[in-house]
């Protein structure tokens, strides 16, 4: 049983590999079959949100460079495929963790059938994946999502991400006063500028979508024990 576990460990790790650093996409979907997920992950949708974030900031911190548009447009082409890889497989790692956590997904059930009767439950597609308004369930959330981030900051996942960062962002950042290309050179506090401003966007759009996808995960798992 242990030769097997960890025959697919490295299965599961080899998959992950040829997705972010090979951007081979039929990894991510044998992935999902093999993690059973293809059909119960319909509800994901990735919202991509760190390139939005990362061309704000950076509009807003050259503020003083008449060129400030041109950077983040360049920027955000020059990551564009990298950082929304990124976000895909943060996206889809979250759901995994949130409907295979059944401790989670029994303390969701249990808020979920004080508020909702079990015949609605039946005929519902979503539960609580956008909708959380019920001071209760909100309460909730906030638990969770805090236990989430505890998990997030401690976990395979937070190195991961790291490494991902080292190898594929920061060997862009290294030469982005190339790649940009500007009429006027960046100098070196600028770049450190950028560096801090591509990296902070990714981290802190990664943690909530690590955590709205395990919301959605949870939300399917309680759902799924009524049909």
């Amino acid at each position: 049983m242990a030769i097997a576990k960890d025959i697919n460990c490295n299965l599961y790790g080899e998959l992950e590999q040829r997705f972010l650093y090979n951007n081979d996409f039929n990894s991510i979907h044998i992935l999902l079959n093999l993690y059973d997920l293809d059909k119960n992950i319909k509800n994901i949708h990735p919202k991509y949100i760190s390139l939005g974030r990362m061309k704000k900031n950076i509009e807003k911190v050259f503020i003083l460079r008449d060129d400030r548009r041109e950077i983040s447009s360049k920027l955000s082409k020059i990551f564009h495929e990298d950082i929304n890889r990124l976000e895909l497989f943060i996206c889809i790692e979250g759901y995994k963790e949130g409907f295979f956590n059944k401790r989670l997904a029994n303390s969701l059930e249990n808020l979920t059938i004080n508020n909702i009767s079990i015949d609605k439950l039946y005929n519902k597609k979503y539960l609580y994946h956008f909708d959380s308004t019920n001071r209760e369930i909100e309460n909730g959330k906030n638990l969770i999502f805090t236990e989430i981030q505890a998990g997030f900051e401690k976990e395979s996942i937070s190195e991961l991400i790291s490494h991902y960062i080292n190898m594929i962002i920061e060997e862009k950042l290294e030469k982005i006063d190339k790649i940009l290309n500007l009429k006027e050179k960046l100098n070196i506090k600028e770049v450190d500028k950028i560096r801090n401003i591509v990296v902070d966007s990714m981290m802190e759009s990664i943690s909530e979508i690590y955590k709205e996808s395990y919301w959605y995960g949870l939300n399917d798992r309680v759902l799924k024990r009524y049909r």
